[in-house]
């Protein structure tokens, strides 16, 4: 297993950016970009590394009502749960990496943000092996369009069948190095993003019950302070 590589900070870089949407019409939207500050190669081990971004974050209910007690709900979240993020220090001695972007979340719901939100990101550190078979899996998820593009059903891994080796099997099998590193945002972190009236973001339905937001459940995480 590779020795890990621990990362020294997260950034959370919170804007407006602006794209076409289907019609072509130019909207804007508000974005949180989420980049990780860590060491790699250490004492001359080239480092192969792979992110994953989750969130977690808490909604407490409104008074709805007499008889109604209110609750807090918290909600976990992948983040870019499609997205492969991989990075090889190889062409790199023992340096540092500055503000890498391992994930970008569209705000859509601002209720989300009422409260305090975690991001967490893990950082993997692989072996060359799974490294390569990651980043072939990477390139057959987001062909080019030209005849040179790899059907995924072409990228072998370590896993096979005992009773015929000539048949291909997906997946990969793999033991890695993880550390973990998290940070939260809260309302008045949002800026330039501002909350008029707590209200106008919270749809009626969860204001009187947060357990009908997806993934939603009354216990905390581990972490959460």
């Amino acid at each position: 297993m590779p020795p890990p590589v621990a990362p020294d900070e997260i950034s959370l870089m919170i804007e407006y950016k602006s794209e076409e949407n289907e019609n072509g019409v130019l909207i804007t939207f508000p974005n949180i970009d989420v980049a990780i500050s860590t060491p790699i190669n250490p004492e001359q081990n080239v480092s192969y590394l792979k992110w994953k971004t989750e969130e977690d974050f808490s909604f407490f209910e409104f008074p709805c009502g007499p008889l109604h007690q209110p609750k807090g709900c918290f909600v976990h979240l992948e983040t870019n749960p499609d997205d492969i993020v991989i990075f090889s220090g190889e062409r790199l001695g023992q340096g540092y990496l500055q503000q890498q972007l391992v994930a970008s979340k569209r705000i859509d719901d601002l209720s989300q943000f009422l409260f305090r939100h975690y991001f967490s990101v893990y950082q993997y550190a692989m072996t060359k092996k799974a490294y390569d078979f990651w980043e072939k899996i990477k390139l057959t998820s987001a062909p080019s369009g030209n005849i040179f593009d790899l059907p995924p059903a072409t990228v072998r891994g370590n896993i096979y069948n005992i009773e015929d080796k000539d048949e291909l099997v997906g997946g990969y099998f793999e033991a890695s190095s993880v550390n973990v590193i998290r940070k939260y945002l809260t309302p008045s972190d949002m800026s330039p993003i501002t909350f008029d009236q707590i209200y106008n973001y919270c749809n009626t339905g969860i204001c009187c019950n947060c357990l009908i937001i997806f993934n939603a459940t009354t216990e905390a995480p581990d972490f959460w302070e």
